[in-house]
């Protein structure tokens, strides 16, 4: 799951003190190993650079939230081939795969009723006993 925020560091922290291991980050980035799924803290400004939104479009009553649910693939090429498959479902596609500094390659899309989405590869991922994914540590 990916959370968008206006502060990646204090969300971080707040999040460790909760015993949740921080396995990445990077500016305006990190994951956090939740012992379940992932959580991916992102800045708002990247993900509105992403989809070529203005911030304010992500903020507290704008169009769109700042909670993303998103869809894990095992390969970067299975990013590629579930672009065409959401495209050709009638999806509102937001971009279009890319490789992203952090090495996560993605895309957005909205739903019918402009629920966003992301599908991603995250390298190096791997599924804990429970099948709980797990970010490695740096």
């Amino acid at each position: 799951m990916s959370l968008y925020t206006r502060d990646v560091d204090a969300l971080v922290k707040f999040y460790a003190g909760f015993g949740w291991t921080p396995a990445v980050s990077a500016e305006g980035f990190a994951v956090i190993n939740t012992g379940g799924a992932p959580l991916a803290i992102t800045a708002l400004d990247h993900l509105a650079s992403d989809l070529g939104l203005e911030v304010s479009e992500l903020e507290d009553g704008g169009k769109y939230g700042r909670y993303l649910p998103g869809v894990l693939v095992d390969t970067p090429e299975e990013v590629d081939a579930s672009f065409e498959v959401v495209k050709s479902a009638g999806a509102r596609m937001l971009s279009t795969p890319t490789t992203q500094p952090w090495g996560v390659r993605n895309f957005y899309f909205a739903d019918p009723e402009d629920n966003l989405y992301e599908v991603a590869h995250l390298p190096n991922m791997t599924f804990g006993d429970q099948d709980a994914a797990i970010w490695p540590l740096a």
